[in-house]
């Protein structure tokens, strides 16, 4: 059976990996991490470090975007809406 969690708001690595642990430790087999602009802006590399890290604990990833152009979450400043 394939169970999971939606993760979204930690960037700092350390943290990310306690709680990717965590999830492997109940039994999760996939992570969904959000991604907006915010994360395109300032945490570019420490996305790419977080989808690693996932891969790393034995989760499989997959990637959302959220609040991109206001949609789906759309609470974040949106710098590609005019």
């Amino acid at each position: 059976m394939k169970t999971g969690f939606s993760y979204f708001g930690v960037r700092r690595l350390p943290h990310v990996r306690t709680d990717l642990a965590l999830m492997r430790e109940e039994g999760s087999t996939q992570v969904l991490h959000t991604w907006s602009e915010e994360d395109l802006s300032y945490y570019r590399d420490t996305m790419g470090d977080i989808v690693r890290a996932s891969h790393e604990a034995g989760l499989h990833v997959y990637v959302n975007s959220w609040a991109v152009g206001r949609v789906f979450g759309g609470e974040a400043n949106s710098e590609l809406v005019a």
